[in-house]
C-alpha cells in the first residue's frame, strides 16, 4: 500500500501543478502540509494504539488506508478548487482568509499529531511518550 499512496499522491500533485491556484504560495503550503498531514494519517491507520480523532466523522476511528488516500485527494482538489473559485471571481480578500484559516487548522493539526508521538516512515512513539 506505501508504493500504492506514493503513486496517487504523485499523479495528483502532477495533476494540481496545471491549477492555477497553486501559483498561490499559501496554497502550495496549505497542500505541503496536507500530505505531511495525510502521510501521519496513514501512520495512524497502522498503529492499533492511536484512534483518528479530526475526519472521525467520515472516515471513522480506524479508517481504512484506501479511504485516507481518497479524502486526501478528494480534499486536495477541493482546497485547490475552492482557493482558484474565490480568486477568478475576484475576491482575493476571501481567498487569503480561507488560506490563511485553512493552512492554520492543517498546521495545528500537524503540530498535534507529532507531539502525541505519530511519526512518519518510522515506528510512533506511542501516545503515552
Amino acid at each position: 500500500m506505501p508504493r500504492l499512496t506514493a503513486l496517487v499522491c504523485s499523479i495528483s500533485m502532477a495533476l494540481l501543478t496545471g491549477c492555477a491556484a497553486l501559483r498561490e504560495p499559501n496554497e502550495v503550503a496549505w497542500q505541503a502540509m496536507h500530505a505531511i498531514d495525510t502521510a501521519q494519517t496513514l501512520s495512524l491507520t497502522r498503529d492499533s494504539r492511536y484512534v483518528e480523532v479530526e475526519s472521525a466523522w467520515l472516515l471513522g476511528e480506524r479508517p481504512k488506508e484506501k479511504a485516507v488516500v481518497a479524502w486526501s485527494v478528494a480534499s486536495s482538489f477541493a482546497h485547490a478548487g475552492i482557493t482558484r473559485l474565490l480568486i477568478d471571481n475576484d475576491h482575493p480578500k476571501a481567498a487569503k482568509i480561507w488560506q490563511y484559516v485553512t493552512l492554520s487548522s492543517v498546521c495545528s493539526t500537524v503540530g498535534r499529531n507529532a507531539s502525541i508521538g505519530i511519526q512518519i516512515g518510522g515506528t510512533n512513539a506511542g501516545p503515552d511518550r
